[in-house]
């Protein structure tokens, strides 16, 4: 199957799209994906989103909003705002690009993790437990 990390973005790539860690918590919540970190104190790894979702947010008139009223409130000049939207329209069609490069084989695939996803979601909600209390 393709690789889809580039579809993920940590909390670092989002900063240099404009964004804070309270807008982070606030319109973004729980991370769509950790990914491991090659350092021995930091055994969580990072917190990645997912880039469709992201744009999704960003689009919402709320995020807007928001994202205006920090911009004024952290005093952030023009030059530096205008590299934010920059960095926001470079990746624009990499999801839409990505599902179209899919075969049958991978969407077969993906159908196949989801539904197993949502089996493991209903057992959760049930109150059964996997071994590795997952």
């Amino acid at each position: 199957m393709k690789n889809d990390d580039h579809l993920y973005l940590d909390v670092v790539q989002l900063s240099e799209r404009g964004w804070t860690e309270t807008m982070v918590k606030r319109f973004l919540g729980a991370p769509d994906r950790w990914k491991p970190v090659d350092h021995y104190a930091n055994w969580t790894g990072k917190r990645t989103f997912f880039l469709e979702r992201i744009q999704t947010t960003e689009a919402s008139p709320e995020f807007e909003d928001a994202f205006s009223r920090s911009i004024r409130r952290r005093r952030i000049k023009e030059e530096k705002h205008a590299q934010f939207m920059e960095q926001r329209a470079r990746g624009m069609n990499d999801v839409r690009e990505w599902c179209e490069s899919l075969t049958e084989e991978d969407k077969k695939t993906i159908e196949a993790f989801n539904r197993v996803a949502e089996i493991f979601q209903e057992a959760r909600q049930r109150g059964y437990r996997t071994p590795h209390k997952a």
